[in-house]
């Protein structure tokens, strides 16, 4: 359970990553093949992906943290979880001589 005084910070920061997770969106659909084209470099598909990973884990965090009488604890194992598996399945595209 989160105490009064984070209140306002979760709340705050559930807004700003929404927001930059929507802005995210409009980038990638004003050129997606600049990101996920044919020939967009690895990189990119990387960076995009681990942004989107980061601020997700954020938001959803947050949220959770905003619910009353709910621990932390599992939600920030949870999404700990799937960044780690992100990270892991980045790692292995980038991984040269697996592409």
């Amino acid at each position: 359970m989160v105490t009064e005084d984070f209140v306002s910070f979760f709340a705050v920061s559930a807004g700003a990553s929404a927001t930059l997770i929507g802005l995210l969106f409009i980038a990638i659909s004003i050129e997606p093949a600049r990101v996920f084209g044919s020939e967009a470099r690895a990189e990119a598909a990387a960076k995009t992906s681990s942004a989107f990973t980061a601020l997700a884990n954020v938001y959803f965090v947050s949220l959770a943290a905003l619910i009353p009488h709910i621990g932390v604890g599992i939600p920030v194992i949870v999404m700990s979880a799937f960044a780690l598996i992100n990270t892991v399945q980045t790692g292995r595209d980038l991984w040269p001589g697996t592409r």
